[in-house]
């Protein structure tokens, strides 16, 4: 018995392409020895870092997008900065770690084509000018062409993130979108 196989039909190529998801890069804030805020217990002790929370904010929302389908880089995937050899990134002549790593990520991210850029921080200050600082607020760069889509997705971050803080039972402030 010889078996001939079946053709199969098959649905004609599209004259479009397929659009590959979009690449979101998702920035840790802090990381390496740069702690960022800090949290203490009851007895004093340093109970997590900003850094820490950040990464484990990202790595989970990471896991989120990649299931749905979207293309996910993270400038840290771990307790690490990016500018480990401490040099001066921006060429400005001088060595700063926050001027210096930023830029080191901030030229990841450029290199890296992104679609969406969501940076993650935990601020955290106390004492005299404290008022200005405390509460949720979500950055945008409204100095590009396509600053109207900007906008409108710190609204919708923004918007989520209060949400689910007050579904939890937080009362939190909310300090709104900002450029």
């Amino acid at each position: 018995v010889t078996l001939t196989p079946s053709l199969t039909p098959t649905t004609a190529p599209s004259k479009e392409p397929t659009p590959s998801p979009p690449l979101i890069v998702i920035d840790p804030g802090h990381g390496g020895p740069d702690l960022g805020a800090r949290h203490f217990d009851a007895q004093g002790h340093m109970d997590w870092t900003e850094a820490e929370v950040n990464l484990d904010v990202a790595l989970r929302l990471r896991d989120i997008l990649v299931q749905r389908g979207y293309h996910v880089l993270l400038t840290r995937d771990g307790d690490y900065q990016l500018n480990k050899d401490g040099g001066d990134i921006n060429g400005d002549g001088h060595v700063e770690y926050v001027v210096d790593e930023t830029q080191a990520r901030v030229d990841m991210i450029n290199a890296s084509g992104a679609d969406l850029l969501l940076a993650i921080h935990q601020n955290a200050f106390y004492g005299q000018g404290a008022q200005d600082v405390g509460g949720t607020v979500t950055y945008y760069c409204a100095d590009r062409p396509f600053s109207d889509r900007n906008l409108r997705f710190a609204e919708l971050v923004q918007g989520e993130i209060v949400k689910a803080f007050k579904s939890l039972g937080y009362e939190i402030r909310d300090r709104g979108v900002r450029t």
